[in-house]
């Protein structure tokens, strides 16, 4: 799947569906998501991550945070609780449409579109925090996953923390998607995106994942302190997961 249509597809799916599409509870499909429960859920998860952050030592300071992939702004808005500034940025000009207009009353939150391979928009060194949860594992080809791995490396503080989550494994089962393929070929025949969304629940999801051993090998040739990694069931059923917490020596 090419960086275009991965843009192309998430476009649709925050059209359809935004808040499912970043947090996939079978309960709150099809809209049935209440926006306060939604941002509380993302309130929650970064008062966890400071717990840890607290743990771990870093980061030395709170000036900047970066939330990649950061859908209607669920977690930028949380971060921006304990960061002078917030900044969102996500592939999908559809979700950060939305997220501005979601998140106006907090104005150190920033939103912006990115759709390409890289974060030249940052310079070295920009972000006290960089946080990814439920982001990278959409995208299938290692080669690109890897390649945001070190550009959100390079654009962290030197003093500060980076987390991203990454599935560690998927049963072969999973790996097929069957759901996304039918859905691509259906669009190709020229069926539309709500229509499939809304007759059969066809969307355009994608699951991909790296080995472990081979993530804590990129980390290790970045010369990055791995400060700890944790088990993590965040991808799904069946699907084994991990979150990664570096930071700069």
């Amino acid at each position: 799947m090419s960086l275009k249509q991965l843009q192309k597809n998430w476009d649709e799916f925050g059209d359809i569906d935004p808040l499912f599409a970043i947090l996939q509870c079978k309960e709150k499909q099809y809209n049935k998501w209440n926006i306060g429960e939604f941002f509380e859920t993302g309130a929650r998860e970064i008062e966890n991550f400071m717990r840890v952050s607290t743990k771990l030592g870093h980061p030395m300071q709170r000036e900047s945070a970066l939330d990649f992939g950061c859908g209607v702004g669920r977690l930028t808005r949380a971060l921006s609780r304990y960061f002078n500034q917030s900044y969102g940025i996500d592939i999908s000009a559809s979700m950060i449409k939305k997220a501005q207009e979601l998140n106006q009353s907090y104005p150190n939150c920033q939103f912006i579109f990115n759709d390409k391979a890289d974060l030249r928009l940052f310079s070295d060194n920009q972000f006290d925090v960089v946080y990814t949860n439920l982001v990278l594992q959409h995208l299938l080809k290692k080669s690109l996953i890897k390649a945001y791995i070190e550009e959100l490396y390079r654009v962290l503080n030197e003093d500060g923390l980076l987390m991203f989550q990454l599935p560690h494994y998927l049963p072969y089962r999973n790996r097929m998607q069957i759901y996304r393929w039918a859905y691509s070929l259906l669009r190709k025949a020229g069926l539309s995106a709500k229509y499939l969304y809304k007759r059969w629940g066809l969307e355009p999801t994608a699951m991909g994942f790296i080995p472990e051993k081979e993530v804590i090998a990129l980390l290790n040739s970045l010369d990055a302190s791995i400060l700890e990694v944790q088990h993590d069931f965040s991808a799904g059923p069946g699907n084994l997961s991990r979150k990664y917490y570096v930071t700069k020596r």
